[in-house]
């Protein structure tokens, strides 16, 4: 799998946590990747690592909405 083909989000943060050992070269008949990694290491990271970030972010995003919403709430309720 090529670095380069995935999104930049998930580019970004799986450069981070690879170690340099993993990253492979890979020589086609056309080209040489210098950026590839196995597959089952992409998979790990997404399913230990970048899934559970993610997961994370969201619940952050979700706790500040809502104490947002209840705020929004009050004022208009007690403004009424």
């Amino acid at each position: 799998m090529r670095l380069e083909s995935l999104p930049s989000e998930e580019k970004d943060q799986i450069i981070n946590w690879l170690n340099s050992d993993t990253i492979i070269k890979i020589q086609t008949e056309s080209e040489l990747m210098s950026d590839c990694i196995l597959y089952k290491d992409y998979e790990y990271w997404y399913t230990h690592v970048f899934s559970k970030i993610t997961l994370a972010q969201e619940e952050k995003v979700e706790k500040k909405y809502q104490v947002n919403k209840k705020k929004l709430f009050g004022w208009a309720f007690n403004q009424s």
